[in-house]
């Protein structure tokens, strides 16, 4: 059973939106963060997994990424394409540094 989230919302002087408070410290993503796999059913090709990895983006946001290349097949042709697969901590780009 997955772990339920801590993460809360919190109203933010003059914006009239609730913002995600990050859950996490950034100190704690680089220390416990793994590299996640994620299996993706691509057409042409079949079942392809992707490792992510651990990273702090430059905009300053904590989360996984994976861009590497791969041959894709569309309409019998093969395709050179790059993936860029990203997942984002929300709320992190907030975080002290």
């Amino acid at each position: 059973m997955a772990k339920k989230s801590t993460a809360t919302a919190v109203a933010t002087e003059n914006s009239g939106y609730k913002k995600t408070v990050c859950s996490i410290t950034r100190e704690q993503f680089n220390k416990d963060a793994k590299p996640l796999m994620l299996t993706a059913s691509l057409p042409g090709v079949g079942e392809q997994r992707f490792i992510l990895e651990p990273k702090n983006f430059a905009t300053g946001s904590i989360g996984w990424r994976n861009g590497e290349r791969t041959v894709l097949v569309i309409d019998g042709v093969p395709t050179k394409c790059i993936t860029n697969l990203l997942i984002t901590v929300v709320g992190s780009k907030e975080l002290p540094k």
